[in-house]
């Protein structure tokens, strides 16, 4: 690896990190809900080393970084290790979470989800937002 592909992972990873709202505890869990109230929140369960997962986290990527990121509030949750949090998720939001899952919601409430499928970030936002 040259110098030009080590400086294009760290800007992407920098990048990365600010799309992403980490869910590690409960608490943040909480903030998600709450942020929900304030504007829509695309949250993303994924799980370490699971294709699906990675495939969709990097498509999810790749179109937050296209998107204007004030309207739509994003978190990822890795639940590897954190199977409680999947629960709490599950059981708060009524839906049943698997890796690879996306959700939309609004004012704490699910208005969209997907399990290992590919989503159209745009297509979603203008309807959403045409609402």
């Amino acid at each position: 690896m040259g110098l030009m592909d080590f400086w294009k992972k760290l800007v992407k990873a920098y990048k990365d990190s600010q799309i992403w709202n980490k869910i590690e505890t409960s608490e943040d869990l909480k903030q998600a809900y709450k942020d929900s109230y304030e504007k829509p929140v695309a949250l993303l369960t994924c799980a370490t080393m699971h294709f699906r997962s990675d495939y969709m986290m990097g498509d999810f990527e790749k179109q937050a970084r296209r998107m204007d990121l004030s309207r739509v509030k994003f978190y990822k949750l890795n639940y590897t290790g954190n199977s409680n949090l999947k629960q709490e998720l599950s059981e708060d939001l009524g839906v049943m979470i698997e890796a690879a899952t996306f959700l939309l919601f609004r004012d704490g409430q699910v208005i969209f989800k997907r399990h290992e499928e590919l989503v159209d970030m745009e297509r979603l936002m203008k309807k959403l937002f045409e609402e």
